[in-house]
């Protein structure tokens, strides 16, 4: 009979799950190798928009893959008469995601790092996890999330 696991036990596999699909998916690279806002900058637009799409692609296969994981993990043998008691379902709708398409994220970066010359050592990488939380829609946002000390600008 399988263990009933409580929703906390599950979101932190669950995380689990998710952070090892998104580090396989993206290999680490050394800070030298890390894209910054002079790189970013030297982009044309559509490159820009083009590696923040593949960005969210690859974040969204990697929610999906981990999700589904979790579910095959965790999910029992009875059917379910609610679908937000699926494993799958649950995972998906706890889980962080981008509300807005790649345009408007590189458009944002593109902003922000015209804007704050002093912070081009700010990888692009970071912004992009930024963005899965709402608190981060604005450059008005990312500077106050600067001045509250809440978005970091050194230590790469």
């Amino acid at each position: 009979m399988p263990q009933k696991l409580e929703s906390g036990g599950v979101l932190m596999c669950v995380g689990l799950i998710v952070g090892m699909a998104l580090m396989a998916a993206h290999p680490q690279v050394s800070p030298a190798q890390s894209g910054r806002g002079q790189d970013w900058l030297s982009w044309s637009p559509r490159e820009r928009r083009d590696f923040v799409a593949a960005y969210l692609d690859g974040y969204s296969r990697g929610k999906i893959d981990a999700c589904e994981a979790a579910a095959n993990l965790f999910a029992s043998q009875k059917p379910y008469s609610d679908l937000e008691d699926d494993p799958e379902r649950k995972c998906f709708n706890h889980s962080k995601r981008y509300a807005q398409n790649a345009d408007n994220y590189a458009a944002l970066l593109t902003d922000f790092y015209l804007k704050h010359g002093d912070h081009l050592d700010i990888p692009v990488e970071y912004f992009l996890l930024l963005f899965t939380d709402d608190s981060y829609k604005t450059v008005e946002n990312i500077e106050n999330g600067i001045r509250k000390g809440d978005v970091r600008t050194s230590g790469w």
